[in-house]
């Protein structure tokens, strides 16, 4: 496919302003602090903004309407869980992590059980980030490969070089504003694709209903108590409250930019409002893949994609007029960058912080670690590059993408409730059940057909079992850390 003239304008003028956003938020850079937390003053909508533009990644904006259009509207069981979790996160999580004033949100198990754990977790988000994340650009790449008719190696690299320099330069503050203006982009791109589709259908609303109600694509409850299965009304009650416990309550990525609000009841608005900001995205998604059903079903296509993943890029680049085009991609840039640049900058806080300074080059000045943290920043972007191109022969990459923390979140989530919710535990003891924790999911993973969603929870579950198994090293001063 060869874009326009006009939609090449539009993606390169997209590209530039992002870039240019980042080199203003980073004019005024003095340490780590306003490098990694915004000097702890950043307004609560925009921290709202940036956490609902990292959850909505580009596997969201092609995987949400590949959901709907392959099956149904179950996926929206899943919310119910995001929005519970969000308010434990808030009384719990946040309101700890704010009470220790802590960098990373690992330096709250080094106060509470030591420097081990501390470092366990911290390596165990590093690993668990990098695979993730690299994965998650390879999907991407993907869909701006097939939007484009770039080759996927050569989007890997204008995604990340785009998301690194910006990350670079200006660091969280770049981040969050980025992902503002990325999170407005992205909507409007789907309501643009919304309209054009539902117009593109012949007989309107009359054909959706028609075939939709044929074809049961409207089903919206579960209520089936199979395992097997990720998108039941009880998975999305208990699996997704587990595993939004983790992602927003245990990985840096996400909980970094709650750190930057002012206070801790900012934050806490922030966290909560994104979780129904995500109500009204996840339904413009999985009404673009119903409509996508509709239209196929009412205006038989010859070449179409046998992936329906593929099925919203191909519609993009050959139903939308010049000019149109350009503003979806730039969305499904959009949509990857604002996940790309919260993985790299939280990757070198928690690189930064949890091992360089304390353990490689200590006393250092200032200046020093800031410039450090934007060389390491640097050095994920080809972390992830890496990851990227290894992973070009991954089948099913998108499902893969959302996969791989829940291997591991359960022993980072079983670690911190440890912390939170008793007195007992170790460095040695934490060791023991994350080791554990992470086994017995991927055994799980190997030879039972367990649905991923539950993945968390049992991890969780095993991790905090084992951890509670040995006591606390000393107890004066244990009490303070209940909540």
């Amino acid at each position: 496919m060869h874009l326009s003239s006009l939609d090449l304008t539009i993606i390169v003028g997209y590209l530039f302003t992002i870039i240019a956003i980042g080199i203003w938020c980073g004019r005024s850079e003095e340490n780590l602090e306003d490098y990694f937390l915004g000097g702890r003053r950043i307004g609560w909508v925009a921290v709202m903004l940036s956490i609902v533009a990292t959850e909505a990644s580009a596997l969201t904006f092609i995987g949400t309407p590949a959901f709907a259009y392959n099956h149904n509207w179950t996926y929206i069981q899943l919310l119910i869980g995001t929005i519970i979790a969000r308010f434990i996160i808030a009384g719990i999580f946040i309101k700890q992590f704010y009470r220790y004033k802590v960098f990373t949100v690992y330096e709250y198990l080094s106060k509470r059980f030591g420097t081990g754990s501390k470092n366990w977790c911290s390596i165990v988000f590093l690993v668990t980030r990098i695979l993730a994340s690299g994965v998650r650009l390879f999907g991407a790449s993907i869909i701006v490969s097939a939007a484009t008719g770039l080759s996927p190696l050569n989007s890997i690299i204008i995604i990340a070089t785009a998301a690194v320099l910006y990350t670079v330069i200006g660091g969280i503050k770049a981040v969050i504003w980025t992902d503002a203006c990325q999170a407005i982009i992205f909507l409007v791109g789907g309501l643009i694709a919304l309209i054009f589709i539902f117009r593109d259908i012949p007989n309107g609303w009359e054909d959706v209903v028609d075939i939709t109600r044929r074809f049961s694509k409207f089903k919206l409850v579960d209520f089936s108590f199979n395992y097997k299965v990720a998108y039941t009304i009880w998975a999305g009650i208990i699996g997704s409250t587990f595993l939004t416990l983790a992602t927003h309550g245990t990985d840096q990525d996400l909980v970094q930019r709650m750190l930057t609000a002012k206070d801790y009841n900012r934050s806490k608005r922030a966290l909560i409002l994104s979780g129904f900001a995500d109500i009204p995205i996840v339904i413009l998604f999985l009404a673009i893949g119903s409509l996508l059903f509709s239209y196929y079903q009412a205006v038989p296509t010859p070449g179409l994609p046998d992936k329906a993943d593929d099925i919203f890029p191909y519609y993009i680049i050959h139903n939308l007029p010049r000019g149109l085009i350009g503003i979806l991609i730039a969305s499904v840039f959009a949509a990857a960058m604002s996940s790309i640049d919260s993985a790299l900058n939280s990757l070198s806080a928690t690189w930064i912080n949890d091992f360089y300074r304390p353990y490689i080059k200590k006393n250092a000045s200032e200046q020093h670690y800031l410039t450090m943290a934007k060389v390491f920043t640097a050095l994920f972007g080809l972390f992830l590059v890496f990851i990227a191109f290894l992973s070009k022969d991954t089948q099913e990459v998108l499902i893969l993408g959302l996969k791989i923390g829940t291997f591991t979140y359960g022993a980072l989530l079983g670690v911190f409730l440890l912390g939170f919710l008793t007195t007992r535990g170790n460095d040695l003891g934490n060791a023991v059940s994350i080791v554990v924790g992470i086994i017995a999911v991927l055994l799980i993973e190997l030879y039972t057909e367990v649905a991923w969603i539950w993945y968390v929870m049992i991890g969780t579950f095993i991790t905090f079992a084992v951890g509670y198994l040995f006591s606390a090293e000393q107890n004066k001063g244990i009490e303070e850390f209940r909540i």
